[in-house]
């Protein structure tokens, strides 16, 4: 219970205490850390785990192609090469944090108060989903870090990145209807391509 108590409160705190500028700096980079610490270390938490567990002991076995068939083969190319080195679950574990952190940082910056807005993601978002769902939070992870750069990216890459994060969890794909709606194009091709 602990880790969840310091999850919430020390970005809490740091919220209050510091200003905008502090909350960007090394209090940010300290919270980051925190949190792919307990998210990426975590043992036998989330009704998933074991559900994991089954799927390294079955994907290391398949070709490429038989994962491919599969789907999210995003995924299925990080559990072969975490088995591969020998890292099992605790390498999918710390490679969902770190990527599902990446993008909740990513957007929290973009916001005016950063650290609010981690605090804001802890109770359902951190604790609920990305410690249960590591598949689920490596696709929240890049469509987060997406949407903090939204404005930056051609339509391209925005479809490349939802791809990407597709290839981790299906429900990605419905940030494709997003990419489509705020395209430059006419109203009707933009709701066609929705």
């Amino acid at each position: 219970m602990s880790p969840y108590l310091i999850m919430l409160g020390l970005p809490a705190v740091l919220a209050y205490l510091t200003g905008r500028h502090t909350q960007a700096g090394v209090g940010l980079l300290v919270v980051f850390l925190l949190f792919v610490g307990v998210i990426g270390l975590r043992y036998e938490i989330g009704p998933d785990w074991w559900a994991y567990l089954n799927q390294l002991r079955v994907m290391p076995q398949k070709s490429l192609v038989e994962l491919a068939e599969r789907g999210e083969v995003g995924w299925a190319i990080l559990v072969q090469f975490s088995d591969s080195i020998g890292w099992g679950i605790h390498g999918l574990a710390i490679a969902s944090g770190l990527v599902f952190c990446i993008g909740l940082f990513a957007i929290a910056r973009a916001c005016q108060e950063p650290m609010l807005a981690v605090v804001a993601a802890v109770p359902y978002l951190s604790i609920a989903v990305a410690m249960s769902g590591m598949r689920q939070a490596m696709a929240i992870g890049i469509v987060f870090f997406l949407v903090a750069r939204w404005y930056r990216y051609p339509v391209w890459l925005k479809i490349v990145l939802v791809l990407v994060a597709a290839s981790f969890h299906f429900s990605a794909l419905a940030m494709l209807l997003v990419v489509a709606l705020d395209s430059r194009m006419q109203l009707g091709r933009r709701v066609v391509a929705g």
